[in-house]
């Protein structure tokens, strides 16, 4: 099924997830969820497939991706597209890890919607009606990360910590935060400190394991 453009618009909700049976599974809840039954769904395996539909969708579209796709979609890669995304006003509700999209009860990088990837269906239904009436949502089932509270990180170097577990450089936090890049050496010393490590691959271990 196409994306609806026609002269009288459907809302759309685009379901990127590579697994046919999850896929299937999520097309199947929208369609059977009654205040949806506006919505216009589509559903395919990748980003690189769904790149032409993104490219169409409008203000009050949503799409569901998992916190892989989404991390994709950040990436350099995608930026033109990922603006068009801003851009258009589009809902964006992620299905995946939490400490890649959530931090203390808040959500990151324009993202609308999240619940945890071992959701209950009712979560995930949750989550999109509330993209559809353009509210934010996180589901009730996320499992808290306690890593930043038990460490005494500030909100900002528990940021910078997950940005260098995503494989970031400092030039690179630099830029995704638009702060100065000296400010984020500054970060990542303290974050050092605190945890008591003296090189950054320890610390992204530390922090993997203990927010799992």
């Amino acid at each position: 099924m196409d994306l609806d453009r026609t002269s009288v618009r459907h809302q759309n909700i685009l379901i990127v997830q590579a697994a046919p049976l999850i896929r299937l599974g999520l097309e199947s809840l929208v369609a059977e969820t009654e205040k949806l039954s506006s919505y216009k769904v589509i559903s395919v395996a990748t980003l690189v497939e769904a790149s032409e539909k993104l490219s169409y969708m409008e203000k009050d579209d949503i799409i569901i991706l998992d916190s892989t796709d989404w991390n994709l979609l950040n990436s350099s890669k995608y930026a033109a597209l990922y603006g068009r995304m801003k851009s258009h006003g589009i809902s964006v509700g992620v299905i995946g890890a939490v400490h890649r999209v959530h931090r203390n009860g808040e959500l990151t990088y324009d993202v609308a919607g999240l619940v945890a990837a071992e959701a209950e269906l009712q979560h995930i239904t949750a989550m999109i009606e509330d993209l559809a009436v353009c509210k934010k949502h996180v589901s009730e089932s996320m499992p808290v990360n306690r890593f930043a509270e038990d460490f005494l990180l500030t909100k900002r170097e528990a940021e910078i910590l997950e940005l260098m577990a995503e494989g970031l450089s400092n030039k690179e936090i630099a830029l995704r935060l638009q702060v100065y890049e000296g400010t984020v050496k500054s970060h990542v010393s303290k974050i050092f400190k605190k945890l008591n490590c003296h090189q950054r691959a320890h610390a992204i271990v530390a922090f993997i394991q203990n927010s799992r």
